[in-house]
């Protein structure tokens, strides 16, 4: 652990993973006159809090730090000394953002994002956050985000002791300790068949799979995410029709070959 002296503040680092949240559109909402709009803000600020709170339950595990600047939203986990407990640290850290990414879609707000470790200072009582981690999640969510996914630093592989993407891809998806979520973790992409031309580039290795089927993703929900696409696909911005593309061809993928009530639904976008 490293750490200098300012004449104000005492600056100490802690090894932390660090993810890096934008809320697409965000500017749009701000500036609307629309009540519901007004709204979907509201509701947003609210799913943060209570996903981060739900998670604090967990024993024995430290508190996942949260600061919120307007359409930024930023955690941080501390490793832990042990291997095992990096590692569910990692896996619960995903598993807040994934709930976040989750909810917020279902009430079409869109997010972009990527996860990072290294050094870190997190103060979220001054709102402060400095160090490599958090500087390498902020300039991936930037240039290799992209879609409305968030990402994985790949250095993590190798950080957590793995030699591939499929190992930490199967780790994280089958050894689980919030079993709230209940479903895979990271997007596997043996499952990224070619469906009537419908499929996601695998132009990263690793990204959350957050609308991945588990004990919060219903029919309902997923009905109301596939709405959500419906009706901004054709919006005039080609940046939007990109973005719900992308969301549209991802869910094909998740839902493809699933029971005939869950299909149908995800079917209504195929065309888009």
């Amino acid at each position: 652990m490293s750490q200098y002296e300012s004449s104000k503040v005492r600056i100490t680092y802690e090894k932390s993973f660090v993810a890096f949240l934008d809320v697409l559109g965000f500017k749009k909402l701000v500036y609307s006159k629309k009540k519901k709009d007004h709204k979907k803000i509201e509701e947003y600020f609210e799913i943060v809090d209570k996903t981060i709170k739900s998670m604090q339950y967990l024993k024995d595990k430290k508190q996942i730090g949260v600061i919120i600047i307007s359409d930024s939203i930023i955690l941080s986990m501390p490793h832990e000394a042990g291997g095992n407990e990096k590692i569910k640290n990692f896996r619960n850290l995903c598993v807040a953002v994934g709930t976040i990414q989750r909810e917020l879609a279902i009430k079409d707000i869109l997010l972009r994002g990527a996860i990072s470790s290294g050094n870190t200072y997190f103060d979220a009582d001054n709102h402060q956050i400095i160090g490599p981690a958090y500087a390498r999640a902020y300039q991936l969510e930037v240039e290799e985000a992209k879609n409305p996914r968030v990402i994985i630093d790949t250095s993590i592989i190798g950080e957590l002791g793995f030699s591939s993407t499929g190992e930490l891809i199967n780790s994280l998806n089958r050894n689980q300790t919030y079993e709230k979520w209940n479903s895979n973790i990271l997007f596997c992409w043996n499952q990224d068949v070619d469906y009537q031309g419908i499929h996601i580039e695998q132009d990263y290795p690793l990204f959350i799979d957050y609308l991945s089927r588990n004990k919060k993703m219903g029919k309902k929900e997923l009905k109301c995410i596939v709405n959500n696409i419906k009706k901004n696909i054709y919006n005039l911005d080609s940046s939007i029709y990109k973005k719900n593309k992308w969301v549209a061809n991802y869910l094909r993928t998740i839902y493809f070959n699933e029971n005939e009530g869950i299909e149908n639904i995800v079917n209504e976008i195929i065309n888009l």
